[in-house]
């Protein structure tokens, strides 16, 4: 049969224009396909999730920096398109890019690029680093070292006690010298005598100035902030802008070769977030930084209309929805109280203090003060970190949150309790009831555990940053390093959450002992609940951020004892290689 003509140039036109659909539709299929295939499989390992019932996969798929896709290799490949890289990850473990919920990235940086005491085994030891730098310099011209932890110039040395002024005179007696820690600080002669400090100054409330027993002349020691702002501002510019582009640029080269993707930073001034700024506008901040601004002038003197007005301002630029994935600031940090690892801290039962004699430890900012402080950020919505090591400093603190609670609801602000070295059961309880924050150290005891027990004595230092106890009691708890203080290392955190085995090889509060899992977890995702992020990063879940860590050995499954020997193999942030092992 034929058909008419007009019948056959109508079906001829319409196949002809179904074709050209046909092709169309299957080239913007083709575009879009190319368009939503992943950038980049790892497939072939244990994908240690972190998710909520801690699912392990054997593939991820990355696109535009985020996750897009976790499973087994079959479906997850099934997604390449032609642009699409895969990795075979040859067994290898990966999990989460690992987050540090108190760290000083600032003055971990600064430790590479100034003298740094760290590692030194005796008195005799800082000496020479103070003489290879006094023979590097002019004479009369300050030698001041990186701040460290306090322990490092004192309790881990062989002595176990900060040197004298007239030690550092002999490694130095041409140059002015000031020895830097966290808590306290050690000045020369030529040091004292260039800022003016003898035996008539007057001693500060809250800090102690170390004294010569046989002469009443100063020993060149200085204890906690008030004793230690006597000196610092007399110093030399501790640390430029120029210097803080430096040390960042080298500390996040070193932390990413040890599996850290993030940082919460405690207590950062403003030339140290300028410089965090002008790195992440340059492209060049690779570490994701939520910050705390450190309050470093002396509380206890400020007005509330000053306190006001500072926390009115910085709650304008630290709300919701301000910075980026990048950098954020977030609040204030304080200081309560001292350590405990030199015998500072706030406790309700005296103890035998740094100087030797019996104390209750030190309470920086008055409880009337810290009212008004925690008061004020709360009714202006501005995050409050507080240090609170002593079981007397929660007391104070958290007795003042409960009475800020009643008037403003804490939960949405998640304070931060920093530390919480050793709490009770009350104050876990308050802790769950408040909703707050608790980014802690264990870690604390891998190389500082001789001075928990000489300060506290051995029942309580087995007590001490009881992990195992908050979990018990419902409370989400982050892992950290307080870096410089201790180890940056996160792998090494978890190993010793896990084992509670100190350096010298003794098991320090086996009782508070954790499970591997739950240690991963404080280096992920509760820590970036800490930092108000659990929906964007913490785990590998599609929509995160593509933030994860190759690993040596599984660390689920070796034993616990081999754990600190686990080695990154590869760091990844948003998508992105920062560092590969060679």
């Amino acid at each position: 049969m034929r058909l008419p003509g007009w019948v056959t140039s109508g079906v001829l036109g319409l196949l002809l224009i179904g074709s050209a659909l046909d092709a169309l539709v299957t080239r913007h299929a083709q575009a879009a396909a190319l368009d939503l295939a992943p950038d980049l499989i790892l497939h072939n390992g244990k994908i240690v999730t972190v998710d909520r019932t801690f699912s392990i996969a054997r593939a991820v798929a990355i696109k535009d920096g985020r996750f897009v896709a976790v499973g087994d290799d079959q479906e997850v490949l099934a997604l390449a398109g032609p642009g699409t890289t895969r990795r075979d990850l040859q067994g290898r473990t990966v999990i989460p890019g690992l987050i540090d919920s108190h760290n000083h990235m600032d003055g971990t940086g600064v430790t590479f690029i100034k003298p740094n005491p760290v590692g030194s085994r005796s008195i005799a030891d800082i000496q020479r680093l103070i003489a290879d730098t006094a023979a590097k310099i002019p004479p009369g011209q300050w030698i001041v070292t990186a701040r460290v932890s306090t322990p490092t110039i004192s309790l881990l040395l062989r002595e176990k006690r900060f040197p004298t002024r007239q030690e550092l005179d002999a490694a130095a007696p041409r140059h002015p010298v000031a020895l830097l820690a966290t808590h306290a600080l050690v000045l020369n002669s030529e040091g004292l005598r260039r800022v003016g400090i003898d035996k008539t100054t007057p001693h500060p409330k809250g800090g102690e100035v170390g004294v010569d027993p046989g002469t009443g002349e100063p020993d060149g020691r200085f204890y906690e902030r008030p004793a230690m702002m006597l000196v610092e501002p007399k110093l030399p510019p501790y640390v430029t802008y120029e210097d803080y582009l430096k040390a960042y640029a080298e500390a996040q080269r070193r932390y990413h070769a040890v599996g850290l993707t993030g940082v919460i930073i405690h207590g950062a001034d403003w030339d140290s977030i300028r410089a965090l700024r002008a790195l992440r506008d340059r492209g060049e901040l690779t570490i994701r930084t939520y910050v705390h601004w450190r309050w470093g002038e002396d509380l206890n003197a400020l007005s509330r209309e000053t306190l006001e007005r500072t926390i009115r301002s910085l709650s304008a630029i630290s709300g919701a929805g301000l910075g980026d994935e990048w950098l954020k600031v977030a609040g204030i940090k304080v200081t309560l109280d001292g350590g405990v690892s030199i015998g500072t801290a706030l406790t309700r039962t005296p103890y035998r203090t740094v100087s030797g004699h019996e104390s209750h430890g030190i309470q920086l900012i008055t409880t009337e003060k810290f009212r008004e402080l925690a008061e004020l950020c709360a009714r202006y919505g501005l995050r409050l970190a507080v240090h609170d090591s002593g079981d007397r400093a929660m007391d104070v603190v958290f007795g003042v949150y409960e009475e800020v609670n009643r008037r403003h609801p804490l939960q949405p602000l998640r304070f931060v309790a920093v530390h919480a070295q050793i709490p009770d059961a009350g104050h876990m309880r308050q802790v769950k009831a408040l909703g707050l924050a608790v980014p802690t150290q264990p870690i604390f005891l891998y190389r500082l555990s001789e001075g928990y027990v000489k300060y506290l004595g051995k029942e309580l230092a087995e007590r001490a940053f009881p992990i195992r106890s908050w979990l018990d009691q419902g409370v989400r708890v982050g892992l950290g390093s307080d870096s410089p203080v201790n180890t940056y290392d996160p792998i090494q955190g978890i190993a010793f959450a896990a084992t509670r085995r100190t350096a010298a090889g003794q098991v320090m509060g086996a009782k508070e002992a954790i499970s591997v899992e739950e240690a991963l977890r404080g280096y992920t995702i509760n820590n970036a609940w800490i930092a108000m992020q659990e929906t964007l990063r913490g785990s590998i879940e599609p929509g995160k951020l593509a933030d994860l860590v190759v690993l040596s050995e599984d660390l689920l499954t070796v034993p616990k004892e081999r754990i600190k020997d686990i080695k990154v193999l590869l760091t990844m942030v948003g998508g992105k290689i920062v560092y590969e092992a060679r």
